[in-house]
């Protein structure tokens, strides 16, 4: 059994509130977001073999700030990014 928040693109507001996004997602950041997870990202052609996982995700910044990120998978993979 797998974790749905950590295998599907998920968003959590700042209320709590939490949305599963479609494979293959486009999200804006709006800087009140708690949470934003991209799901699994496998190549083209592996949601046959995963279903409901994405070959890409982009992310639009609304705001300046300092984003921070890691692989759940991989959590020593970090980093963060700074929208000025």
């Amino acid at each position: 059994m797998y974790n749905g928040r950590s295998y599907n693109p998920t968003v959590i507001d700042s209320t709590g509130n939490v949305r599963t996004a479609a494979p293959n997602a486009t999200f804006t950041m709006t800087a009140s977001e708690q949470y934003v997870n991209s799901g699994w990202l496998v190549p083209p052609g592996g949601q046959t073999f995963f279903p409901g996982t994405s070959s890409t995700f982009a992310v639009t910044f609304q705001n300046a700030g300092t984003y921070s990120y890691l692989c759940e998978l991989h959590p020593w993979m970090v980093g963060s990014v700074v929208v000025k």
